[in-house]
């Protein structure tokens, strides 16, 4: 485990107005938590960070106190990751503001398809059904159900995750040690039960504020390939997730709901701008190219992903989910521009790549 470098981010992460894009910023300049604190403060404006941060300097006190709150944290069972360092989710680290830090508990599912299923915690009967039928047909899939286990839509979708025989992840808007609604801690059990995971990016103690749940959102879509919004209406919380996704890259979902119903017109109205619909899995697994082969123990999805090594293979790992040209593409990964152009051609009828104007490039899948 990474105690000191974790121990160096938390304390980091106190620095007033730092946040997490800023936190990005340094780390990805000075390559871990110990030279950001060991550069000037002249070497940390280079890097672009917020010039409004006031002047700052961490000494014996500050890692202390960060050192004492990362004890208390594995003391009471918990685990914690930092951007940067080993066991932290790989597709989260990609968004604009990745959590400088993340605590949990439980089994964190490393490495597997996840789809995000959000909606209003005042859901309809229908659409509680829907929720839990799409999460019982992902896990039964083997695909990861995230949620952040609210009350209506997204305890359905963890349920129905469970009843799949799938994994399912709850990302709270609190301490990690605070469940909200508190009448979920059974539901945390069952989770970890079935070898998934609660994660925050809050430490011990933290209450359930309402401008956590927000900033929250971009966790569930980070960790996600694609994010589902079963029921919201015009103004809703699962609105700001689905935007979240689509700047993140990541693909929206919308289940249609009753016309001229409130609970409906959120999810509805991203139909109408382009959400893809879905009423099943299935919709799901054909937006993904993905097939679903069947075995006595368990469904497992797999993607028509190219083999490492090969040119394809290659291209697709020099791609992001921002597009580039050709040539930088070629360069990443050391093939000619024209290996690296019949690459992609195979990419795009695969439906793992998107093309943009200016014969830019980018993944459609992550």
């Amino acid at each position: 485990m990474d105690v000191e470098g974790i121990i160096e981010t938390v304390a980091l992460r106190f620095v007033e107005g730092l946040g997490d894009r800023n936190f990005r910023l340094l780390l990805d300049r000075f390559g871990s938590p110990g030279a950001v604190l060991r550069a000037s403060w002249e070497e940390m404006q280079s890097t672009g960070i917020d010039p409004r941060i006031p002047k700052f300097t961490l000494g014996a006190a500050e890692l202390d106190f960060a050192e004492k709150l990362v004890t208390r944290v594995r003391e009471a069972g918990y685990w914690i990751v930092r951007y940067g360092g080993p066991g932290y989710p790989e597709k989260l680290g990609e968004i604009y503001d990745p959590p400088a830090v993340l605590y949990g508990a439980g089994i964190f599912p490393e490495d597997e398809f996840a789809i995000g299923v959000v909606g209003s915690r005042r859901a309809t009967p229908h659409g509680l059904s829907v929720a839990r039928k799409l999460g019982e047909e992902l896990g039964r899939a083997g695909v990861t159900v995230v949620s952040g286990m609210a009350e209506g839509i997204d305890t359905a979708a963890h349920l129905g995750a469970l009843e799949g025989g799938g994994k399912t992840i709850a990302v709270f808007g609190s301490g990690i040690d605070v469940y909200y609604p508190s009448f979920n801690a059974g539901l945390a059990e069952r989770i970890f039960s079935g070898g998934g995971a609660t994660i925050s990016e809050h430490p011990l103690g933290g209450a359930p504020e309402a401008r956590n749940f927000p900033r929250r959102n971009r966790i569930i879509s980070g960790l996600c390939q694609g994010v589902v919004v079963v029921e919201a209406a015009k103004r809703s919380g699962s609105l700001v997730t689905a935007r979240l996704a689509l700047e993140q890259g990541r693909e929206v979902f919308a289940v249609p709901g009753l016309a001229g119903s409130e609970s409906a017109r959120g999810a509805n109205d991203l139909l109408r701008n382009g959400a893809r619909l879905v009423e099943s899995a299935k919709d799901i697994f054909d937006e993904f190219g993905l097939c679903v082969a069947t075995s006595k123990e368990r469904r497992k999805v797999s993607a028509r992903f190219p083999e490492k090594g090969t040119s394809a293979g290659k291209i697709y790992s020099a791609l992001e989910d921002a597009p580039v040209d050709i040539d930088t593409i070629a360069k990443r990964a050391g093939e000619s521009p024209g290996a690296t152009a019949s690459a992609l051609m195979e990419l795009l009828l695969d439906g793992l790549v998107r093309e943009w104007p200016g014969k830019r490039f980018s993944r459609s899948v992550n």
